[in-house]
């Protein structure tokens, strides 16, 4: 049976309230998963759900969290305090869109938090306030270099969005072959991977 868009909601809500999550917070994260999914990425959806709610009980994701923070000119630091990485990032995205519009500019840094989810969303609520909208993701070493078999930088993601009519621009991408979270959804359907997509530490083929 098909999953419905309500029903998907319904469960994943369940399962976050179970957490200990806000009904609010909830809401943010499951917007981020869903809205993932509605736009084929499942890498970056509800498969999400289970790494969080054991992140949770491990004391590694806070569900009440939204950060501390700290102005300086127009930049923004924030410490997410292990907050749940979407509802960090929405409020210092609101912060320095309210700043940007007097400002003409502002930045912000986001430290302490859990998975930001897809980008796109971050960069067109952005530029659907008539702002011009870049994100940047740091990672830990996924990614090995160009001829190399060890892994030394990240898959850092990238996204911009650009104010246009009748919709924003949106470009949101992996700066490695394919995201990390694509392998986990591959994992997790149990499909081989692509040719390319990963290389053996032992052997110089791909696979």
């Amino acid at each position: 049976m098909k999953t419905t868009y309500a029903h998907a909601h319904d469960v994943g809500s369940a399962a976050l309230a179970a957490a200990g999550v806000p009904a609010p917070h909830a809401e943010v994260q499951l917007d981020q998963w869903l809205e993932a999914e509605l736009r084929g990425q499942p890498s970056h959806g509800l498969l999400r759900l289970p790494r969080i709610v054991e992140r949770i009980h491990a004391g590694l994701a806070t569900p009440h969290a939204t950060g501390k923070v700290a102005w300086s000119d127009n930049v923004l630091t924030v410490d997410g305090e292990r907050g749940l990485g979407p509802v960090i990032a929405m409020r210092a995205l609101d912060l320095i869109c309210d700043r940007a519009q007097h400002a003409g500019i502002a930045l912000a840094a986001i430290s302490n938090s859990n998975h930001l989810g897809m980008l796109a969303p971050y960069v067109e609520a952005g530029a659907r306030r008539g702002l011009m909208t870049m994100a940047l993701g740091t990672s830990e070493a996924l990614v090995h270099p160009w001829g190399g078999r060890i892994a030394m930088v990240g898959s850092n993601p990238v996204a911009v969005g650009v104010p246009s009519d009748p919709e924003p621009f949106v470009f949101d991408m992996a700066t490695s072959a394919v995201s990390a979270g694509k392998i986990l959804d591959h994992a997790h359907r149990g499909v081989p991977l692509e040719p390319g997509w990963a290389v053996c530490a032992t052997s110089s083929e791909s696979g």
